[in-house]
């Protein structure tokens, strides 16, 4: 989100042109008639990588196109350019990894990026695509690590050594091709346990939902496998929780889903989903904000049901914080506590997650286990520490 010196202005006309709608046509003439900086602007979007979605959402304005300079729309366009090409590519990349996958008797989920593109928003240019993400059964993990290195991918970290499949910290591993010419595979066991410590039992009984409801999408002319809508939907609020709406690209992926699919979901199975997961004051969060900073239409009295029954202090604070345009390092920290039901799962999120096990550290830390000291402990902490105070200003 903008610092403190980004000005609200151009805040809230990046807002406007990512709400997409004939109020923005209206409002782009008292807009520009203020002092806008367009190249704080421009920034903006691609510090929040939504100059491709804002560029389509011109386009879809008749006459929109005038109101802004020159050197703003070819800047969008080019990014537009670059996202359709490099998906375009990532489609063929697809298409070959789905054929060797399916050789091998090991079935996958796409989700995020590519699959966005094609579901939310019906074209490959206006989302960005940094990897492929691909759910697996954690059975076939071991099977597909084979594959992958066989083939020329790599991963940073040495599976066997740390273990990392059947740790609680972890979800996820990211591969990369030997010459750089492939995205990386980031390949997924699980969605929601990314450096948050959880229970076997939830990680167990969560991740067979996924599977059971998922459901088959055609993605440019590919037959993929991907998440049910609702399952979707709950992932995109905590993606974009995770990364404490830092990116509002993050938060369009789910305002894009409530526009595309909002009057054929059902909002009874999404709640109830939602509170099986635990993830309900996750979605609430999303939904609120989707529904302040780009007035999403969400039906009456869906978020006083996803609601918290007390929303804390430091929860209310953060966000009206992010819909003045504006987010703390480790915001994703306190408002990952905040999903904690009560004060005993509180405490238990936070000593884990701030002391986690030496194998875990020393993955982040990115140094031997045995080489842990008291020192990497204190930097993990330190920037919470720090931000406590901002955090209940």
């Amino acid at each position: 989100m903008p610092s403190k010196k980004d000005s609200l202005l151009e805040w809230d006309f990046l807002r406007f042109c990512l709400s997409c709608n004939n109020y923005l046509l209206q409002q782009l003439s008292s807009f520009l008639a203020q002092p806008l900086d367009w190249e704080k602007f421009l920034s903006l979007l691609f510090k929040h990588r939504c100059a491709a979605l804002v560029y389509k959402n011109i386009g879809a304005l008749e006459d929109a196109g005038g109101f802004f300079p020159a050197h703003i729309i070819l800047a969008l366009k080019d990014k537009y350019i670059e996202n359709w090409a490099k998906n375009s590519l990532l489609l063929a990349q697809l298409a070959e990894l789905q054929g060797l996958l399916h050789s091998q008797g090991i079935p996958f989920l796409i989700f995020k990026g590519l699959a966005l593109a094609q579901v939310i928003y019906k074209d490959i240019g206006v989302r960005d695509s940094c990897d492929f993400d691909l759910l697996i059964r954690r059975e076939d993990f071991w099977r597909l690590d084979g594959i992958l290195r066989d083939c020329g991918y790599q991963s940073k970290i040495d599976p066997r050594q740390a273990n990392v499949v059947y740790s609680s910290y972890r979800n996820s591993l990211m591969y990369h091709f030997r010459d750089s010419s492939k995205i990386p595979l980031h390949i997924h066991w699980h969605l929601f346990n990314v450096f948050i410590p959880q229970t076997k039992k939830y990680l167990i009984k969560s991740v067979q939902r996924f599977w059971q409801q998922a459901q088959d999408k055609d993605i440019a002319g590919l037959k993929i496998k991907t998440l049910s809508d609702n399952h979707l939907l709950i992932y995109l609020c905590w993606h974009a929780l995770s990364h404490g709406f830092s990116e509002l690209l993050l938060l369009c992926d789910v305002e894009g889903f409530l526009r595309s699919f909002g009057y054929h979901l059902d909002w009874e199975a999404i709640i109830d989903e939602a509170r099986k997961l635990d993830l309900e004051n996750c979605v609430y969060c999303a939904f609120y904000l989707c529904s302040s900073i780009f007035q999403t239409p969400i039906p009456q009295g869906i978020l006083l049901r996803l609601a918290p029954k007390g929303i804390g202090f430091s929860q209310k604070k953060i966000l009206a914080r992010i819909e003045k345009g504006k987010v703390l390092a480790s915001d994703p920290f306190f408002m990952l506590l905040n999903l904690q039901p009560d004060l005993g799962r509180r405490f238990y999120f936070g000593f884990k997650a701030l002391f986690p096990p030496a194998e875990f550290l020393s993955l982040v830390r990115q140094k031997e286990a045995k080489s842990l000291n008291l020192g990497d402990y204190f930097k993990r902490i330190k920037p919470y520490l720090l931000s406590v105070p901002k955090v209940f200003s």
